[in-house]
Formats: structure tokens, C-alpha cells, sequence
């Protein structure tokens, strides 16, 4: 067995060890990226302090979704877990979260109920959290509808971009091009 095979089967070892549906890709490369791609998904359960944009505190939030909100920042703030708040495809590791790669913002589904009683997951929602999160700190950017009948491209939206600059500027600096001032055509 040469060390590709072994971090191969180290990594299938791995997702069978957590009950995670895998079939291991044959090159070494592949699997490496599946891994860090779930490891990515992952929120740990770590106390943080909770922040909240000027633009969410001025939002109206639908009253079924805002005391799941209330909930979601007091398990974050006492370090709960949150991950069944989060993307059903969070145990798929071949299944990529576009924003969370590009800017680190997750999404969270606003229920604290269950579809059905064995479900792991809380049940789907329309509007969703978008929220950032540092070792020690959660950053609530927005909320907003998603799905069919949801804000058109909600997971593209600069807004997310320009509410995480104005509210903590310091998140968006390494993303700066210090000598460009204007991008044209404006992208939206």
C-alpha cells in the first residue's frame, strides 16, 4: 500500500467513523478536497459573542422565525451545537457551500421544531440566518427569504458583502485591492 491508498482509507475510516455516506474517490487529491470541504461546513461549538448588523436590528423578522433566532444566538453564545440548523447537505462531502467558500458566510434555518420526531435536522425554513464566525465571535449579517418562493439568487447577493463592510470593516479588509477604485461594468 503506498501513502495515497493509506490517506485515502484514513479519510473513508473517517466519514464511516461518523456515519457519513462516502464512496472515496480514487485519486488522493479528490479525497483531500471532500475532507476539507465537510471540515469547512463544520461550525465548532464554541462559546462566541454574538454581534448583530445595524441592518438586521432595523429588519422584521416573520414571528415564526424570531424566537428560533433568540434560540440560535443563545446556543451560540453558550457554545451549542447548530449544526442541525444548517444545510442538510452539511454531511455530504462532495456537496460545496459556494458562499461559504467565497466570503465564510454561512446560512441557518430559523425553526426549533422537527419535521418528524427522529429527524436530526430542524425543519427547512424560508428565511435563513447569514452569519459569519471568528474562533470567538458570530457576526448575524442578515436575514432573508430563500427557496422557490424566496429572494431571487439570495446566495449571490453583494448586500451580504456591503452589510459585513459597514457594520465590521476589518472582516472585508483581505479581500481589498488597495490600488483599485472603480470595477467596471458595476457587478451585481
Amino acid at each position: 500500500m503506498n501513502w495515497q491508498s493509506e490517506v485515502i482509507a484514513l479519510i473513508d475510516d473517517y466519514f464511516k467513523a461518523y456515519g457519513i455516506k462516502y464512496s472515496p474517490r480514487e485519486d488522493v487529491d479528490g479525497c483531500l478536497v471532500d475532507f476539507f470541504n465537510y471540515q469547512m461546513k463544520l461550525i465548532k461549538p464554541l462559546p462566541r459573542r454574538v454581534y448583530i448588523s445595524d441592518e438586521l436590528k432595523s429588519r422584521k423578522i416573520p414571528i415564526e422565525n424570531f424566537w428560533p433566532l433568540v434560540i440560535i444566538e443563545q446556543k451560540i453564545t453558550k457554545g451549542e451545537n447548530v449544526m442541525f440548523h444548517q444545510s442538510k447537505n452539511l454531511f455530504n462531502p462532495k456537496t460545496t457551500d459556494d458562499l461559504l467558500n467565497d466570503w465564510l458566510i454561512y446560512h441557518l434555518h430559523l425553526s426549533d421544531w422537527k419535521e418528524k420526531p427522529n429527524d436530526k435536522f430542524f425543519a427547512r425554513t424560508k428565511h435563513v440566518l447569514f452569519v459569519a464566525f471568528s474562533e470567538h465571535e458570530a457576526f448575524f449579517i442578515d436575514v432573508r427569504p430563500h427557496g422557490k418562493n424566496g429572494e431571487p439568487y439570495v446566495f449571490a447577493k453583494k448586500e451580504l458583502l456591503e452589510i459585513m463592510d459597514n457594520n465590521w470593516p476589518w472582516m472585508m479588509e483581505k479581500y481589498y485591492w488597495k490600488d483599485v477604485y472603480e470595477v467596471s461594468p458595476n457587478c451585481t
